[in-house]
């Protein structure tokens, strides 16, 4: 090959590349706008739905 033709190759392949992460970058943002109420670290979960908080057992030791 030569270096012509590798720098032609490698700059189409580069923008065919790009075309394609901006592409993925807009619908990943689309995504997560749209589902942003439904996520935790956005909207914090109430502590009485969480299922990770701590079961308060009543118990007495005598």
């Amino acid at each position: 090959y030569s270096e012509k033709l590798r720098y032609t190759q490698m700059f189409e392949h580069s923008s065919y590349y790009f075309a394609q992460v901006s592409k993925a970058a807009a619908e990943l943002m689309a995504y997560c706008e749209s589902h942003a109420k439904e996520d935790p670290l956005e909207t914090p979960v109430l502590s009485s739905e969480t299922p990770f908080r701590e079961k308060k057992i009543f118990c007495t030791i005598l």
